[in-house]
């Protein structure tokens, strides 16, 4: 994990070694990328100011819906949530010049999380600074979430999807 952040200053690095030091990731499973993230605001590390993208949220929203409610089987399902989903983090990083392609954000039936990040993503520094500083996850969740629905959905009827394509 510190090689992510070995651009930024000695206060991120400060933190984490006391972190590592005394155990941290071991006390609190789940919870540690927040709460690093956490320290690092409050003492000055490299996330200044937090940002919402609820705006361009509500917007991918619509495309969100309408492409989940057209999805005629599971996999075309992934596939849709990918492609919003990357177009919604491409809008977000337009600024930077970070190219986000279809398959950084997938579509996860796991119980905890509906998505998963490529973890290509997740080892650029300036894509770590906004996910965690922003409400970007909240809404990917959100988009997600609606996706699992869907899915469960067309798991448990498909004779009735199955009618419905023409």
């Amino acid at each position: 994990m510190e090689m992510a952040f070995t651009h930024q200053d000695n206060t991120t690095f400060r933190i984490a070694r006391c972190l590592i030091r005394n155990s941290f990731f071991r006390l609190i499973p789940g919870r540690q990328l927040t709460i690093f993230y956490t320290l690092l605001r409050r003492e000055g590390g490299f996330m200044k100011e937090s940002r919402s993208f609820s705006s361009l949220g509500h917007l991918s929203q619509h495309a969100m819906r309408k492409a989940i409610n057209g999805s005629k089987d599971i996999v075309e399902l992934g596939n849709q949530f990918s492609y919003v989903a990357a177009n919604f983090l491409r809008k977000a990083f337009e600024d930077t010049g970070l190219a986000i392609r279809q398959n950084d954000i997938s579509f996860s039936v796991s119980p905890a999380a509906h998505f998963v990040v490529n973890p290509r993503l997740e080892e650029i520094p300036s894509f770590c600074e906004r996910w965690y500083s922003s409400d970007m996850s909240l809404i990917l969740k959100k988009f997600a979430d609606s996706a699992f629905r869907r899915y469960l959905h067309l798991a448990r009827h498909e004779e009735k999807t199955r009618l419905k394509i023409r």
